[in-house]
């Protein structure tokens, strides 16, 4: 597998291990949204907890990365077997396989918006070969759905976008008459679809009431998070694709239309190879100004560059091939598949952009995305030339080949030019102690204090004991076994309200850790470049902290890391 080759690099004490620590909470009898709160539906802290409760403390960070790209690999797997409806088996391996180095760049640790990717694949493939008369299956595919919502909230959109697919193949057939159209997503299968889905929803929610905790769900995984972390209607309808595309110096949407025009419109008296060369010539330039790595443990603005390029371009692709799905001009009519893939696929990846790092990490959506673009340009590069004057709509014939090589290559240098949040992969030269941590390489430094912290810990508590971690790390409860006495996993501001933070102190109070790990500098920043945290001017966190000063005496620091116990100790 292509991710084995790097699976193991890179450790940031931020993302990465706070759903592994809720899993135990769950694993070990709480409940989530009544113990604990969760800003997100419970699928993939439920599925943590299964693998903790199976595989035990052999269920460390490395082994939770392998289960990340089996899921990862399985959804290029789906992906194909949709794809295969509508194309021969060769094509759509083909068309699919660019997926396998382009969906996975910036994480590749577990993260519930890659679960509900996979679910929604899995919806999306039962419901495509659920006809003709194969209603159950569209019911499990609406089940799939309802899952890939109950991972992310986002996914909620699937159930519009498989309706939008079935108006786009009604409108397609009634212009057209084209009896070759052959659409899956019929009325039938829309509506058993449609009923799986809220089946789902309806036995969640069932689950949570038996409880008593159906309002505090509903409540807790969607409404609270959108009151502490509000944002405005055009940040709803595009997230930051605006500022990251069109706003100057941020120009990889107008790049992505260039070459979008070069390989789609040929203008008399100018050769095919000429366009080829062109795009070719314009992605070289991209990824070889975006090979150097990143020191920052982000992408660099080159980086990102050829990544939102390839992103608009797919963006723009599937837009094209919509259009021409349901407006179905006869010389593109025959193998050209129904409106319901570029429409479920452009959803797929318009879905994807809604995230905390908004239109940049959407490629996590493009499983579907991709397959529909190069087998659009295969299509127009066989197809007769659609002409205005001297202008036409035809693909080069090697243009599909150009892209998918283009994207795979993308994923490639953008992935191995960035470790999340940790150094360059040739300073990667170190492995931790910790046995959760086993087979996990950083640098010397992070190894060393996230060693040193750990032992900290270990040594002043047993087993189960209560500790609080503040404000990031939420790993550590997990790495070390230790009881968060909060209902608050992980302190991240944008998510945190005052009323949460009067929780906590009040918690604290009740249920008093033996030992607390105070963060000098926000983990995120591991070069340690910005400004130490002022806790007294981050009104979210100021009552927490004030807590600890007060009640708790600073024994040690493990680099810039303070342990604090209490002052009765």
């Amino acid at each position: 597998m292509y991710r084995a080759l790097f699976i193991e690099q890179g450790f940031n004490a931020t993302d990465e291990g706070w759903l592994q620590s809720l899993g135990a909470r769950i694993a070990g009898g709480q409940m989530p949204y009544r113990d604990f709160y969760f800003g997100s539906p419970p699928v993939s802290i439920y599925e943590q907890a299964a693998l903790i409760k199976i595989f035990g403390d052999g269920y460390g960070i490395l082994a939770s990365r392998w289960v990340f790209s089996v899921e990862v690999a399985l959804s290029s797997v789906l992906a194909y077997l949709v794809v295969l409806r509508y194309a021969r088996p060769t094509l759509a391996f083909l068309v699919s396989l660019p997926t396998c180095f382009f969906t996975v760049i910036l994480y590749y640790f577990t993260n519930y918006s890659y679960d509900g990717e996979v679910l929604a694949l899995l919806s999306v493939a039962l419901l495509v070969h659920s006809s003709p008369r194969r209603w159950p299956v569209a019911v499990l595919g609406g089940l799939a759905g309802s899952l890939s919502f109950m991972a992310k909230p986002t996914f909620l959109g699937l159930a519009g976008i498989v309706l939008i697919a079935l108006a786009a193949n009604v409108v397609a057939a009634r212009r057209s008459g084209d009896q070759s159209l052959s659409p899956a997503v019929d009325r039938p299968a829309a509506i058993a679809y449609a009923g799986g889905f809220a089946l789902g929803i309806a036995l969640v929610l069932a689950y949570f009431a038996t409880a008593g905790e159906a309002g505090d769900f509903v409540n807790k995984a969607f409404f609270l998070p959108r009151q502490t972390y509000p944002v405005g209607l055009g940040f709803v309808v595009w997230q930051d694709m605006p500022q990251w595309m069109l706003a100057v110096p941020n120009i990889a949407g107008y790049l992505a239309a260039l070459l979008v025009g070069v390989l789609l419109l040929r203008v008399t008296g100018i050769p095919d190879w000429i366009r080829l060369a062109a795009a070719a010539a314009l992605m070289l330039l991209l990824l070889y100004r975006a090979s150097p790595s990143a020191a920052g443990g982000l992408p660099t603005a080159r980086q990102d560059a050829v990544l939102l390029v390839a992103i608009g371009t797919l963006w723009l692709l599937n837009v094209a091939a919509i259009v021409l799905a349901v407006v179905r001009p006869p010389a593109l009519r025959g193998d050209l598949f129904p409106p319901e893939l570029p429409v479920i696929a452009f959803g797929l990846q318009y879905i994807g952009q809604y995230n905390a790092a908004g239109v940049r990490f959407s490629y996590y959506g493009t499983f579907l995305s991709i397959p529909v673009a190069l087998l659009l340009l295969r299509r127009l590069a066989r197809a007769p030339v659609w002409r205005w004057g001297d202008l036409g709509v035809a693909a080069p014939i090697y243009g599909a080949a150009l892209l998918g090589m283009a994207i795979a290559l993308t994923g490639i240098v953008d992935t191995h030019g960035v470790v999340y949040r940790d150094a360059p992969r040739s300073t990667l030269t170190s492995t931790f102690a910790a046995p959760l941590l086993a087979g996990v390489s950083s640098t010397p430094a992070n190894t060393q204090q996230v060693d040193g912290v750990i032992d900290a810990v270990d040594s002043r508590t047993g087993p189960g004991d209560p500790i609080l971690v503040f404000p990031d790390f939420p790993a550590l409860y997990y790495l070390t076994g230790r009881r968060n006495p909060t209902r608050i996993g992980w302190f991240e501001t944008p998510q945190l309200s005052l009323q949460q933070a009067d929780e906590v102190v009040r918690d604290l109070q009740r249920d008093p850790p033996k030992v607390v790990v105070v963060q000098t500098y926000d983990e995120g920043d591991f070069l340690r470049a910005g400004p130490p945290l002022d806790y007294a001017s981050i009104p979210v966190l100021r009552p927490i902290y004030t807590y600890v000063i007060d009640n708790y005496t600073l024994v040690d620091r493990v680099g810039d890391i303070q342990i604090f116990v209490p002052k009765s100790t």
